[in-house]
């Protein structure tokens, strides 16, 4: 029996190895970048201090914290136990043989692969479960957006449509791409099936979606930009402050020398 699992990760295209991390690394250092930013700007800024942002904020820290637990390990492989599986679906399944799990986390789909237990119950749960988390609020999202397209057909002016139409089609692109490859993954057989179309699938929701959701949801908000260039403005006089404060003591030290001069006199 089964007690330690090998994720693959991307260790296997050695040939591509300075590539993947070049990429990874600056996908990366700008999903951290964006979210850290939107952080400090929610903290500081006190036009930001709503409950729209207060929940962004929110939602910045933990694609920080879950994208740095999934993507500085993307190109190693590393050892899990059987013992970290912990979840009731997973123990369910019985591993005899095979420990290699072609993938960069312990996803379901690679673990069912290497599983001798009888597959059609867990697919059974999975899809039911994919489609509760995903096609359920998936559609809710769509129909908020027909409406938004309704109430933007009726506005009198092209400009102000076609701003709204940049801004909602942009917004739908990153839901589509979050909630699609989630279905793909685990509602479809296929991508089980395929490890490549698995991995790229999974690489789209769990690391290009943090990425761009700071991007088009926060950054490029006109209240975003406004806090932002209010915090320019504030480390510029702050920073104006501390040189006029320096040279004013240097004045100060130049000077003295001649005033105990005269007292001594």
């Amino acid at each position: 029996m089964v007690t330690e699992f090998i994720i693959l990760g991307f260790g296997d295209l050695k040939e591509l190895g300075p590539l993947l991390f070049l990429v990874f690394g600056a996908v990366y250092l700008a999903t951290i970048f964006g979210n850290l930013l939107l952080v400090i700007l929610v903290s500081t800024q006190q036009g930001l201090q709503t409950p729209m942002y207060f929940f962004l904020a929110n939602l910045s820290y933990l694609e920080v914290c879950y994208t740095s637990n999934i993507m500085p390990r993307l190109r190693e492989n590393r050892v899990i136990s059987m013992w970290q599986l912990h979840s009731r679906l997973l123990s369910s399944l019985t591993f005899y043989g095979g420990n290699e799990i072609d993938h960069f986390f312990c996803d379901l789909k690679p673990l069912q692969k290497l599983s001798c237990s009888y597959p059609q119950l867990v697919n059974l749960i999975c899809m039911s479960l994919t489609a509760l988390v995903t096609l359920a609020p998936f559609g809710l999202i769509l129909a908020s957006y027909w409406k938004i397209l309704f109430t933007v057909l009726h506005i009198p002016f092209m400009i102000g449509r076609q701003k709204a139409f940049s801004t909602c089609s942009s917004h739908l692109v990153v839901v589509t791409f979050f909630y699609g490859t989630l279905m793909l993954v685990y509602a479809l057989p296929l991508a089980g099936q395929v490890p490549i179309l698995n991995k790229t699938f999974s690489l789209l929701y769990t690391v290009v979606t943090p990425m761009c959701n700071r991007l088009i949801y926060s950054l490029k908000n006109k209240d975003v930009e406004e806090a932002l260039r209010k915090l320019r403005v504030c480390s510029y006089n702050d920073e104006l402050h501390s040189i006029n404060q320096n040279d004013g003591s240097l004045k100060v030290k130049a000077l003295s020398p001649s005033s105990g001069n005269s007292q001594s006199d």
